[in-house]
């Protein structure tokens, strides 16, 4: 058990360093990549998959040295219980967060009251919860409409299970590769060199008053101007960004620019984009609002200017990647949120990547049951044969 052990561990640290020196390496190109997102997920699906194959291998080594030959069909059985074993690693990590997801989702509800995205926290959270009960349970369930005594059926059902556990254990490989991008992004700090500040607008509140969220962004952008200018830097020009809701007084940028000239803040230094609905037209918007802006100097080109935007921490990693597919190159400054926010939030990030992505996704769980599947329809060929 020893040697196990140790090839678990070692294996276990080098994929954690090969995590580590991915981001490290993709991020100084860009941060705001889906495919880094993408790329660390697989490393920790394919990480744990190899720490516990080859936990395995060396068990079995172990034993075969202590007891003699065990035979080749105790190789490919330990492999077809290969993936619930690298459920079973994930899921307390899964479960970990979706208890977090539901108690930030009350205490949300709690404080603002309820509704849709409020809610939402807690019915994914249960969602995950109920998806790993029914994973741990399914040969009991399967038992109950297969003969599982025969050989074919036995198969099956372990086909079946490695389905499941396959998908399940890849989605919860891709929350924690995003939540890792998520954190990283929000707590990056642009270089003070920047001559332009998107500011990315939320729901701006019913008084003109601006909400704690719009309000922490806005004060994140100025707090980078100040950071500027205090190194002798230039002085932003901010790039208010959003449109007006059907439940909102005034646009989201209006309000954005009001603020801003409260904090004294020259008009001359305000760009004001009041059309936007969603984070990619806030970016589409707000880079021909630059544009605009610099042909007025007779610059015609995005390619010398420096560019940043502020949104919440949590937002940052996604507003990177659309901004970067409107072919903005940009920084982001994130402001703060309270921890019960921050979770529900980045799982909401979580699935609209997912959503934006999915055919990628569905490629890869396709593959990656398909390779499984051809694996073992072999060992039941072989077990025939043998």
């Amino acid at each position: 058990m020893l040697v196990s052990n140790i090839l678990a561990l070692v294996f276990t640290i080098i994929t954690l360093i090969g995590c580590i020196f991915y981001i490290f390496r993709a991020s100084k190109k860009t941060m705001y990549s889906y495919k880094i997102m993408l790329v660390v997920g697989l490393i920790i699906f394919l990480g744990s998959t190899i720490i516990l194959l080859a936990s395995q291998l060396s068990n079995l080594i172990e034993i075969q040295t202590e007891v003699g030959d065990l035979g080749p069909e105790i190789l490919y059985m330990s492999f077809l219980g290969l993936f619930s074993e690298v459920s079973y690693l994930v899921f307390p990590i899964a479960i970990i967060l979706s208890g977090l997801l539901m108690l930030g989702s009350i205490v949300v509800i709690y404080r603002e009251g309820r509704n849709f995205n409020n809610l939402l926290g807690i019915f994914i959270g249960v969602c995950a919860l109920v998806a790993i009960a029914l994973d741990i349970n399914l040969d009991n369930i399967l038992i109950n409409f297969l003969d599982i005594t025969t050989r074919e059926d036995f198969h099956l059902v372990i086909f079946l299970e490695n389905i499941v556990d396959i998908t399940l254990v890849y989605f919860e490989c891709m929350l924690v590769a995003s939540f890792v991008c998520t954190i990283k992004a929000g707590r990056h700090r642009p270089k003070l060199e920047q001559d332009y500040m998107i500011i990315l607008g939320c729901y701006p509140g019913k008084d003109l008053n601006l909400t704690p969220f719009l309000r922490g962004r806005v004060e994140r952008a100025l707090s980078f101007d100040r950071e500027q200018q205090k190194l002798g830097g230039k002085k932003l020009i901010f790039v208010v960004s959003g449109g007006q809701g059907g439940d909102e007084v005034i646009s989201e940028a209006d309000a954005m620019a009001k603020y801003l000239e409260m904090k004294k803040i020259p008009r001359g230094r305000i760009l004001v984009e009041n059309r936007s609905i969603n984070t990619w037209q806030n970016m589409r918007y707000s880079k021909k609002a630059i544009l605009k802006n610099l042909s007025k100097k007779s610059i015609n080109s995005l390619e010398d200017v420096k560019i940043a935007f502020a949104t919440s921490d949590y937002h940052v990693f996604r507003s990177g990647i659309i901004a970067n597919k409107n072919g903005l190159k940009v920084e982001g400054v994130g402001s703060k949120t309270r921890w019960y926010f921050y979770i529900n939030a980045a799982v909401r990030e979580f699935v609209a990547n997912i959503v934006s992505e999915w055919r990628v996704h569905l490629l890869n769980v396709l593959v990656l049951n398909l390779i499984m599947g051809g694996l073992i329809a072999l060992s039941l060929v072989f077990e025939i044969v043998w």
